[in-house]
């Protein structure tokens, strides 16, 4: 028997494996709506990025998915975040995009490497086109169901993640003019990522945009973590 609505905290300074049991028991109850909460303003691994949103990819599509930014999204977190169908977001919060890798950019005058409409050939490019979906003028990103992605822990690596985060971010808008920076309440509905319907509350705690150094220590600490992962 199906509810109204189930509510999931995600909070990126939780153990991800308490994300997945909680999102896997709100699926099992089949709500009419799920309501992800996203909290906290530690990054996350790259590799739990791309699970949690591997995840969300298999709430079945008769399930609106409301994916809602309590505070300032942790780099590549967004891309998470991008699959609801709504998006919400506190007014004071922001997307934060970190710099591009160097891998990702190298040979390229723009960003080729990144730009959906580039000349890849990468079958993540392919998916992500035909994947799209529009509803009422505004893009909704890649439809969701069983029969889409399925969910894996598999052994990470670290560039695939990273490369496949950004793919994801570039079906929205193209990161590489936000590389380093972030995106605002005003930019994700000039990029009709958000309706201003979705916006809510006064001030949110805000994520700081970490240093280069702190960033630096971040990334090698990822690094780590999906090498021990994959040992």
């Amino acid at each position: 028997m199906s509810t109204d609505t189930q509510t999931v905290i995600v909070n990126f300074g939780d153990d991800a494996t308490t994300w997945f049991r909680e999102i896997a028991a709100a699926i099992e109850t089949n709500p009419r709506e799920i309501n992800v909460q996203l909290v906290g303003g530690a990054c996350p691994p790259t590799f739990e990025t791309v699970s949690l949103r591997n995840m969300l990819l298999q709430v079945p599509s008769h399930i609106n998915l409301v994916t809602t930014a309590a505070c300032s999204l942790p780099p590549l977190t967004c891309a998470a975040w991008l699959v609801g169908d709504e998006r919400h977001i506190a007014r004071d919060a922001v997307v934060w995009i970190p710099e591009a890798p160097e891998y990702l950019m190298r040979g390229t005058s723009g960003a080729s490497h990144l730009d959906n409409d580039g000349d890849s050939g990468s079958e993540n490019d392919e998916e992500s086109e035909a994947d799209g979906n529009q509803r009422n003028g505004h893009s909704t990103g890649p439809r969701r169901g069983p029969s889409k992605r399925g969910f894996t822990m598999a052994a990470p690596r670290f560039e695939d993640d990273v490369r496949l985060l950004f793919e994801a971010i570039n079906e929205w808008f193209p990161s590489w003019e936000f590389s380093g920076s972030c995106l605002k309440v005003d930019d994700l509905i000039e990029w009709n990522v958000v309706l201003p319907q979705w916006t809510f509350g006064g001030r949110s705690r805000r994520t700081r945009h970490p240093s280069g150094n702190a960033a630096r220590a971040a990334v090698a600490e990822s690094r780590e973590k999906a090498d021990a992962f994959g040992s």
